[in-house]
């Protein structure tokens, strides 16, 4: 179960539209006397700062959060007391299941010898020749393409009038 404490204190800043930031921007605060993390975004612990608690509670995606509070691709939004546990977990799990552990020394070693991003190249290959042999899905391709650019030229239009009034303004 997530454990949940209010925040500690006042945020120590605000962002433009107006989310707070709680803590340090591109640290992941961790409170080593509860094994939690803090969210930077409402300063609520957890022991995971999860995905659904950042849609349902600040409208972000795990990917815009990160880019937000200065967090790289690498930081764990987890308490390193719950990444301690769930690798204990995992552990004993493969410890208990000798073919779950056959199977992922088996994909370790293809990885390790590039057999598995050959796999992956002739997969994905053949998926791009069956989805295009289909009609319906040969549509919506383009379909998705014609909406696409049309995106693309709307914005360079904004751009381009953005960049002729700033112009044409005295200076």
């Amino acid at each position: 179960m997530t454990r949940r404490t209010q925040p500690k204190g006042d945020p120590e800043g605000w962002f433009p539209d107006g989310l707070p930031v709680y803590g340090q921007v591109g640290v992941l605060e961790v409170d080593c006397e509860s094994g939690t993390v803090q969210c930077a975004a409402c300063g609520r612990w957890f022991n995971t700062v999860s995905g659904a608690h950042l849609t349902a509670r600040h409208g972000l995606t795990v990917a815009r959060y990160r880019e937000m509070y200065g967090l790289g691709l690498r930081t764990v939004l987890e308490a390193p007391s719950r990444r301690a546990q769930r690798r204990a977990s995992a552990l004993e799990r493969m410890r208990q299941e000798p073919q779950l552990r056959a199977m992922l020394e088996a994909g370790a070693a293809d990885a390790r010898s590039g057999e598995l991003i050959r796999r992956a190249g002739q997969t994905s290959r053949q998926a791009i020749r069956e989805s295009t042999r289909r009609p319906e899905r040969v549509r919506q391709l383009r379909e998705r393409g014609r909406r696409g650019n049309q995106v693309i030229q709307e914005a360079f239009r904004e751009r381009m009038l953005l960049g002729r009034s700033s112009s044409a303004s005295p200076t």
